[in-house]
């Protein structure tokens, strides 16, 4: 690790750590020397240099250094029966991918087995979850896996088969299981458990059949243990993530990125370190790109503020000036990484009622206060709404741009529609909110969950292929969610929700909106919003067990669409017909009140089962 203390000016003192890009500023009080108040800076930063990045160390001391110490959560499932553990070497055990195991302690498990079987389509990302522990210390844990391959010789991609370390992180003042970490090496301290999760990625173009593989753990002195792997790749397949029809819209940060990385805002370097994030939100079929019109269209409900991507200026004579350019590289810039679909502007109304402009005689950013339906807010927007149409017009971005609204007053959105219909009638309408679109042609609707929708209105809406009918979940409810200390299977349960509801997809605020340190602490505003509301992946990108169960339920939900589409070509045939009638029931089963008060996973597993047993019937 390199570092540096210096001198930024004679308040304020840094500690930069040039690997990792970290800094830590502190203010120098009066009547302090330099000499202590470096000698202040040097005890703070061994403080916290443990809860910096990962790859300070390839393998951990008593925890790895950049894990939180903590308590572990408590296990509120008493059907588990605590395994009995023989001797005190390193055991281990495929395990559910619908649990959280906590550190501090053995894992309780009804049976250890070193054994997976499982079924995927062509196309299709599976994963499973070992647990390892020990009742005495284990040095140097890594990974050795091997092909997946066929008795005939066909093969999987050699990285078909990939194990990761799990990673706890704090939530809600405990210690979860969260993040998939590239660490090569870990420590294992006695009577403690780390978990691995094992990603399948099955080829679109890979032979049917059946495939095995497997992954050895092994440990300093000679340990290893072996576990093995069978998958059955059924002949059906599901399309790329571009394609697939889900309506994924999670809310993109780029200067959450800028700042975790040390760079300069739409640097050539910061697009250089965005790339990894957006192409991974692009695998999971991301359909939004996330633009903010203005400075802080959400006031500061986030650690690293949004900045404008287009500069509005006030001429000497009053008239205005739009500056498009930073805009433009933007949705290039994600046109490449594959978000090439809806641009998100937010907003029209931003929560302030507030809109931040340059002065060209001074050079000063000034801000003005203009709330819709107001004279001035119409003066105000109608010049930027006529240079936008024609923007989208030369860009060729019609039906692609929208003005999106965030949980705003019903009369503000009917305000800021009809300027929209007056002034740019080529660009699109978004908003998240409570209210039906009775009054206004919403081309993109997302109900909260928790608030009822007609379930007519959906489906007129999706009578008209143009039109998005999702719904999202933010810091409510309480479950289910996709908090960090949610069960895993709650991510999943979100894509089988919108697929049982008719619904066309998910939003959820946000990708990445991490708070100053989220390796340590996953929450942002305690008072406000519970651990995890403001992100699901980590710096890197490394993901996580939230982020792949939701991109698993989205799977899920385009099994279920592809299914119907075959299902109806084969009506003659009794056993199809009976496959999908059961999958109709099961559906039937997903139900927002219920998930909350029981377990999605019952709920999850049941149609689980069925998707496979019709996709069984329609591959024979």
């Amino acid at each position: 690790m390199k570092t540096i203390i210096g001198c930024l000016s004679k308040e304020l003192y840094v500690v930069y750590n040039k690997d990792h890009n970290n800094r830590l500023c502190v203010p120098s009080p009066s009547g302090i020397s330099r000499g202590i108040a470096l000698i202040i800076v040097m005890a703070m930063l061994l403080s916290v240099i443990v809860t910096v990045h990962a790859e300070q160390r390839p393998y951990g001391a008593q925890y790895p250094v950049f894990e939180p110490s903590g308590v572990d959560f408590k296990d509120k499932d008493g059907k588990r029966q605590t395994t009995t553990i023989q001797g005190t070497q390193l055991k281990g055990s495929i395990s559910s991918v619908d649990q959280h195991y906590a550190r501090g302690r053995l894992p309780r498990l009804e049976s250890i087995t070193n054994h997976w079987s499982g079924v995927a389509w062509r196309g299709e990302r599976v994963h499973t979850q070992l647990v390892l522990f020990s009742k005495k210390d284990v040095q140097q844990l890594r990974f050795e896996s091997t092909p997946m391959l066929a008795k005939d010789g066909a093969a999987l991609n050699t990285d078909s088969l990939h194990p990761q370390f799990v990673r706890y992180v704090l939530s809600e003042g405990c210690l979860y299981p969260d993040i998939l970490d590239p660490a090569e090496k870990l420590d294992l301290p006695a009577n403690t458990t780390r978990p691995v999760w094992v990603t399948l990625e099955v080829p679109r173009d890979a032979k049917p059949g059946k495939y095995s593989g497997k992954v050895g753990v092994l440990a300093a002195g000679g340990v290893r243990l072996d576990f093995t792997f069978e998958l059955e790749v059924l002949p059906l397949t599901l399309p790329a993530p571009k394609n697939w029809k889900f309506y994924l819209d999670l809310w993109q940060n780029p200067f959450a990125i800028a700042r975790w990385h040390g760079v300069k805002p739409w640097s050539d370097k910061h697009f250089s370190l965005m790339e990894p994030y957006w192409r991974m939100l692009a695998e999971a079929g991301q359909k939004c790109l996330t633009v903010s019109l203005f400075h802080h269209p959400w006031g500061a409900q986030v650690y690293d503020g949004y900045a404008e991507m287009i500069t509005w200026t006030c001429k000497s004579d009053g008239t205005w000036e739009y500056d498009f350019s930073l805009l433009d590289k933007y949705v290039a810039f994600a046109e490449r990484m594959g978000l090439d679909d809806q641009i998100n502007c937010y907003s029209m109304i931003p929560w302030t009622n507030q809109f931040r402009y340059v002065d060209s005689m001074t050079g000063d950013w000034k801000v003005v206060e203009a709330k819709p339906g107001e004279p001035s807010y119409e003066a105000h927007w109608k010049p930027f709404l006529q240079a936008l149409e024609q923007h989208v017009h030369e860009k060729g971005w019609k039906g692609r741009l929208t003005i999106a609204i965030d949980e705003r007053p019903e009369k503000d959105v009917l305000a800021a529609h009809s300027l929209l219909r007056k002034y740019a009638p080529s660009v699109r309408i978004a908003s998240a909110t409570d209210h039906p679109p009775k009054k206004i042609d919403l081309d993109d609707w997302s109900p909260y969950i928790g608030n009822p929708v007609d379930p007519e209105v959906v489906r007129k809406r999706n009578k008209e292929p143009e039109l998005a009918t999702t719904f999202y979940v933010c810091c409510v409810p309480p479950r289910p969610n996709t908090f960090t200390h949610s069960p895993p299977v709650e991510s999943a349960w979100m894509g089988l929700y919108a697929a049982a509801h008719n619904r066309s997809g998910f939003l959820r605020w946000a990708y990445n909106s991490w708070n100053e340190n989220p390796f340590y602490e996953t929450k942002y505003w305690a008072k406000k919003w519970a651990a995890g509301d403001c992100f699901l992946i980590y710096p890197g990108p490394r993901s996580s067990i939230r982020f792949e169960r939701l991109r698993e339920g989205i799977q899920d939900y385009e099994k279920i669409r592809i299914l119907r589409e075959l299902t109806a070509k084969q009506e003659n045939n009794s056993e199809v017909r009976h496959a999908i009638k059961g999958l109709d029931k099961t559906l039937s089963m997903i139900d927002f009140k219920t998930a909350g008060a029981t377990s999605a996973a019952e709920q999850v597993n049941t149609v689980k089962a069925s998707i496979l047993n019709l996709s069984r019937a329609l591959a024979r």
